[in-house]
């Protein structure tokens, strides 16, 4: 499966249009230098030497540079995984005990209105795309000065 999922990414990631070159050299671009950048990184290389590299580079720990920042993936990984982390434990927190709470409500009052709130606030957690979700939920509570920060994490709006 892990395979399927890396060989899948780097397919994916051969097949976006535009040159990775002119993303790395951003306003600096010239031919001659996205030519050159590009033979250093190894993009000229055949598919099947680059997936090879890319797989003994992934079987090392070495997940390659960042096209945007043009710093090691690894870097970029340990600056923001203690907040992906922090944020993952907090909503399965907050999910386990909303949604727990919630259920044993409705459950212990059949068809009121807590079973209908509880009904629909469940079919709307299940049914949006989470991102939606998180987009209400910054513009609910991050809106007006409600929180100081939307996101209260340094370097994060």
């Amino acid at each position: 499966m892990l395979l399927g999922v890396v060989l899948a990414t780097f397919l994916l990631h051969h097949a976006l249009p535009g040159d990775p070159a002119a993303a790395l050299l951003g306003k600096n671009y010239d031919k001659d230098k996205a030519a050159e950048l590009n033979e250093k990184l190894g993009f000229n290389d055949p598919l099947p030497v680059q997936l090879a590299r890319y797989m003994g580079g992934l079987a090392q720990g070495d997940f390659g540079r960042s096209h945007v920042s043009n710093e090691p993936v690894t870097e970029e990984l340990k600056r923001v995984l203690p907040a992906t982390i922090e944020l993952g434990l907090t909503a399965l927190i907050l999910a386990a005990f909303v949604g727990t709470g919630l259920g044993v409500l409705t459950a212990l009052k059949p068809r009121s209105w807590w079973d209908v709130a509880g009904l629909t606030v469940a079919l709307a957690g299940v049914s949006l795309p989470i991102f939606w979700l998180g987009f209400l939920a910054l513009q609910v509570f991050g809106q007006n000065g409600a929180l100081e920060s939307a996101t209260g994490l340094p370097g994060l709006p």
